[in-house]
């Protein structure tokens, strides 16, 4: 029994390294302006703990920068003939 706690205890250090190596990664995609990569990060860490509220944050975060993003484009594609 102590064995099967020791395991487990270990699978669990081991998820939240994994979870903390992937938002790190994500962060640094984020902090380049390379947010589908982030959100492809932080989105495998939420696999593995999904309720975590910061990653959730950031994952929401970078989407909405692509969504700015979008949007600029659009406006300055829509400016164009008036230049």
């Amino acid at each position: 029994m102590f064995r099967r706690l020791l395991h487990t205890k270990q699978m669990e250090e081991d998820a939240k390294t994994k979870v903390e190596n992937l938002k790190a990664k994500g962060n640094e995609h984020f902090k380049r302006g390379e947010y589908r990569e982030a959100i492809n990060c932080y989105t495998s860490a939420l696999e593995i703990d999904p309720k975590n509220a910061v990653l959730l944050s950031n994952r929401a975060f970078a989407n909405f920068k692509i969504v700015r993003l979008i949007i600029l484009y659009n406006r300055l594609e829509n400016s164009l003939p008036y230049l």
